[in-house]
């Protein structure tokens, strides 16, 4: 599928509905471990959008970016960035070019869950192989 994979195009796709507890995390990495719809597993060479929805029946809010090893820094300007996304709220971004990962350098996504309750929450991420 070369012709998917140039400027603005993508041939990888993985959307799943996730839950945090209170106070707990995941990191979803982006080579070599999360499975698409059909059971392959995504080795994700540039990513092309991320869109995380935290549900409205959520009491917690969502931190993502910022892990603590292998950090995929994609739209975040460093490492240690990240962004929060409260209960009924929605974060969309987007790269034609795409967001280079690095298989076990650069290529984990924390999302965490607060104090204040725990997260329902969907994630979908668009990107291609190379």
């Amino acid at each position: 599928m070369a012709e998917l994979t140039g400027y603005g195009k993508a041939d990888i796709s993985f959307s799943d509905d996730r839950a945090l507890s209170v106070s707990t995390s995941e990191n979803l990495d982006l080579f070599g471990v999360l499975l698409d719809s059909f059971g392959q597993t995504i080795n994700a060479g540039k990513i092309k959008a991320i869109l995380i929805d935290n549900q409205e029946t959520s009491s917690g809010t969502l931190t993502v970016g910022a892990a603590a090893s292998n950090t995929f820094n994609g739209p975040f300007s460093g490492a240690t960035s990240s962004i929060d996304i409260k209960p009924g709220d929605r974060a969309v971004f987007v790269s034609r070019t795409g967001w280079p990962v690095t298989s076990a350098t650069g290529d984990i996504l924390k999302v965490a869950c607060g104090a204040q309750g725990s997260a329902v929450y969907r994630v979908t991420i668009v990107a291609s192989s190379s």
